[in-house]
C-alpha cells in the first residue's frame, strides 16, 4: 500500500477517525479493504511492547460499507494480533464517530476516557 507523506495514509479519499501522529517507523503493519470499486477502510497497526494501537481511516462516517469495513478488519486484526502473541488492543477514533464506537462496543470492546481496549490474553 502506498503512504502519502502528508498524512501517512493510503493516498486515497479516506478520512481520519482519529489525529494522533503516526511516524513510519512506528507502522508494524496495515490492512486495507476493497469493497469492489472503492476502498472503504484502512487500519495502521502501531505495536508498542505487547499493546497493539489501531488507528482507521474509512471512505465515509456514514456509510454502511464503511462500518461494515471496519467489522471486517476487527475482526481480522483480533485473529491475527493474538496469534502474534499481543496482548492489548488500544483503538481511538475521536470525536464524531458514534456508528464506529457502536460497532467496537457490540464486538465487546471495553470503552475508558475516550479510548477502547480489548485484551487478548
Amino acid at each position: 500500500m502506498e503512504f502519502d507523506d502528508a498524512t501517512l495514509w493510503p493516498s486515497s479519499d479516506l478520512l481520519r477517525l482519529d489525529d494522533a501522529e503516526i511516524d513510519d517507523e512506528q507502522i508494524a503493519f496495515s490492512i486495507n479493504l476493497n469493497i469492489h470499486p472503492l476502498d472503504h477502510g484502512a487500519a495502521l497497526v502501531i505495536r508498542d511492547s505487547s499493546k497493539a494501537r489501531v488507528h482507521f481511516a474509512v471512505r465515509s462516517k456514514s456509510q454502511i460499507a464503511s462500518l461494515h469495513s471496519m467489522t471486517l478488519i476487527m475482526c481480522s486484526l483480533v485473529n491475527i494480533l493474538s496469534s502474534l502473541d499481543f496482548e492489548l488492543i488500544e483503538v481511538n477514533l475521536g470525536e464524531q464517530s458514534e456508528p464506529f464506537q457502536t460497532v467496537l462496543e457490540k464486538m465487546r470492546f471495553i470503552h475508558k476516557s475516550g479510548v477502547f481496549f480489548y485484551l487478548l490474553k
